[in-house]
């Protein structure tokens, strides 16, 4: 039995917008009077993941659509999950409050956006704000050019707002958070020159790290070592304040001077 042209037209031209825009190839089987058309992807849907860090350590639950974590930390991750809006709810509670006796509070209740195949991060700061910090893409494959530009431009946007936004309030926060998470001093200076090295840190910034150390010599340390990086030097005075002893002032402002 054949098929008249105008019916094979039309599956051809179904065929080429299946192969062009869902990235789809085709194989034709002939056996006889039959013949099979078969269609496979040439990529695999990728699943995203989300990473959320809040302001500070604490005890939250943390709800997406569907799925709830609660746990003592600052780094909540969800994986596989399908692009689409999502409902994000975000509950800070008391140390003591599992039992629901304890003080709780949604310092966060709104939607985020999940690209495809995308490693999303985000941010909550202590204004109840939510920031997306950046958007890493996953797949490797090959794709069409519509459905590639779609993407990059998704990325683009986010890679734009996120090279323009670690000195923001939200990208430090997460450099605070790192910072006080490492347990010595030691490794606290070394987070902290990366920090220093590519995030154009501001003097009031420089201050608040310098504060997260223990030691006066490792605030001095950090002080001048940060000091060639600084994107405004001419307020690097109010660094002063995190020391304890005039001493180390001088040393600095003498470090300076040179």
């Amino acid at each position: 039995m054949g098929f008249s042209p105008k019916f094979m037209n039309n599956a051809v031209n179904i065929l080429e917008e299946l192969i062009m825009k869902k990235g789809i190839i085709m194989i034709l089987a002939t056996s006889g009077m039959f013949t099979g058309i078969f269609l496979f992807p040439l990529y695999s849907a990728a699943r995203s993941s989300l990473t959320l860090s809040m302001y500070e350590q604490g005890l939250y639950t943390v709800i997406l659509d569907n799925q709830t974590i609660t746990k003592a930390t600052a780094i909540f991750s969800f994986n596989n999950i399908w692009s689409g809006v999502y409902l994000l709810k975000v509950i800070r509670q008391d140390p003591n409050s599992f039992n629901h006796l304890g003080f709780t509070e949604t310092i966060y209740e709104g939607y985020i956006e999940i690209p495809d195949d995308s490693r999303v991060y985000a941010s909550i700061d202590r204004y109840g704000e939510l920031r997306i910090v950046k958007v890493k893409p996953l797949y490797a494959g090959p794709l069409h050019n519509d459905m590639n530009n779609s993407i990059d431009s998704y990325h683009s946007h986010y890679d734009n707002e996120y090279n323009n936004y670690y000195s923001s309030q939200a990208g430090f926060e997460l450099l605070r958070q790192t910072i006080l998470d490492a347990s010595f001093d030691s490794d606290k200076l070394k987070i902290a020159k990366q920090a220093a090295i590519s995030g154009r840190l501001s003097s009031m910034k420089v201050l608040a790290i310098i504060e997260l150390f223990t030691f006066e010599s490792t605030k001095l340390s950090f002080a001048k070592f940060a000091y060639q990086y600084v994107v405004d030097r001419e307020n690097y005075y109010i660094v002063n304040n995190a020391f304890t002893f005039s001493s180390t002032i001088d040393e600095l402002n003498e470090y300076i001077s040179e």
